[in-house]
């Protein structure tokens, strides 16, 4: 006799908006059970407007707190890559961990999320390692 168990498993592909780190661009999210990962090309954030001199990127995961779902509201935790910059606008490698909240309705989804990261030494421009604090919002669209 072949068991055959049935697991409960669901994706889904978001789109959406990201200004993370004073980085603006687009959010390309893959969203599973519990844990989403998602890639933000961008360009950072002036007051005359994006600048498009300057090329950056952030990637990372998110798992979702106290069991729950990527599709509903609640805490999270994760990860935070990527070319985020720091003091002076350099174009510095981080990474770090975040914490946030995600509110989710039928065809949006809402992050809010603040990451302690560690910036990379930049010997040329006299520059130590050292951390930082990055706030992040997205905003994508579901279904």
């Amino acid at each position: 006799m072949l068991l055959v168990l049935s697991l409960h498993a669901r994706a889904e592909f978001l789109i959406g908006i990201a200004n993370i780190a004073n980085l603006t661009g687009p959010n390309l999210e893959w969203a599973g059970d519990h844990t989403s990962y998602y890639f933000v090309p961008a360009f950072e954030q002036k007051s005359t407007g994006l600048s498009e001199d300057d090329f950056r990127w952030i990637a990372g995961m998110r798992h979702r707190m106290e069991r729950g779902y990527t599709s509903t509201n609640g805490f999270y935790t994760g990860l935070i890559a990527g070319d985020l910059g720091g003091k002076n606008d350099y174009s510095r490698l981080g990474a770090g961990a975040e914490l946030g909240y995600q509110w989710v309705k039928q065809y949006t989804r809402i992050t809010v999320g603040s990451s302690l990261i560690m910036l990379e030494a930049i010997p040329e421009e006299d520059l130590k390692e050292e951390p930082s604090v990055v706030l992040g919002i997205t905003l994508s669209l579901r279904k």
